[in-house]
């Protein structure tokens, strides 16, 4: 194990089994775990105490929240990332409501109907990524508990149609990045899109069923200040700095 400053936080780096010392020192002064296992004998036999924990990423894992950290230490946690590693989110409703927790990002992976509850459960996110083979629908937005804090919602490459019939009278109003590349966004979405995100300031949307008319009209969006498609001589980046990622 080894330890970085990443983004501020005290984070160990987990690679390999950890020794009675690596244990020690998460407990002590760790706020951040990144889990990405080497080797297929990896295994934490006991879950780990992170009384400082903020953020975790789990990386190619076969273990469950409950076998990796104690499960009081998760009262804590704000920032969540899982990419490729299934066996995560078993039981995953048992951990119930997070206050802390302001973003999730999940790729890599399905979102199976327990874990799309546990995620529309949690009231406080800013930041939302469900994105590449996670199969979320609109239904998943649509049910979403965090629409009063969410600031960044990104569902690229995911099942998503953004549909009137599904999405009609939900208003995420503090949204200001919504990212849908890859997804069967069409031009039958772009009101219910305007209608559902009032405040959008960037969209970004490669690869989608948009036609120039489409993506004409929501450069047109009074707020809109980075515009990223398929159509270059309509994209524009009036706002270099990516107030919409941090």
């Amino acid at each position: 194990m080894k330890t970085e400053d990443i983004n501020g936080l005290n984070t160990a780096i987990i690679e390999s089994n950890l020794t009675e010392s690596d244990i020690r020192e998460i407990r002590e002064s760790v706020e951040g775990l990144w889990i990405k296992p080497t080797s297929p004998d990896f295994f934490i036999e006991t879950p780990l105490c992170v009384p400082l924990l903020k953020k975790i990423f789990i990386q190619d894992c076969s273990q469950s929240w409950s076998e990796i950290i104690k499960v009081s230490h998760y009262e804590t946690l704000q920032n969540l990332v899982v990419s490729n590693s299934l066996h995560f989110f078993e039981n995953i409703e048992l951990l119930g409501i997070l206050p802390s927790m302001t973003s999730i990002i999940i790729t890599n992976q399905p979102v199976e109907e327990k874990l799309a509850h546990w995620i529309c459960s949690q009231p406080n996110l800013i930041k939302l990524r469900l994105n590449r083979e996670t199969g979320v629908t609109d239904s998943v937005i649509a049910s979403l508990s965090c629409k009063e804090t969410l600031r960044l919602l990104d569902v690229s490459f995911s099942d998503v149609t953004f549909s009137d019939n599904v999405m009609n009278d939900v208003a995420f109003n503090y949204v200001r990045y919504l990212g849908v590349s890859a997804t069967r966004v069409s031009s039958q979405s772009v009101e219910v899109i305007r209608s559902a995100f009032p405040n959008l300031e960037c969209f970004m949307g490669w690869n989608t069923a948009l036609t120039l008319d489409d993506v004409k009209k929501i450069a047109t969006w009074k707020k809109i200040v980075r515009l990223m498609t398929d159509m270059p001589e309509v994209d524009f980046d009036r706002y270099p700095y990516d107030l919409w990622i941090t």
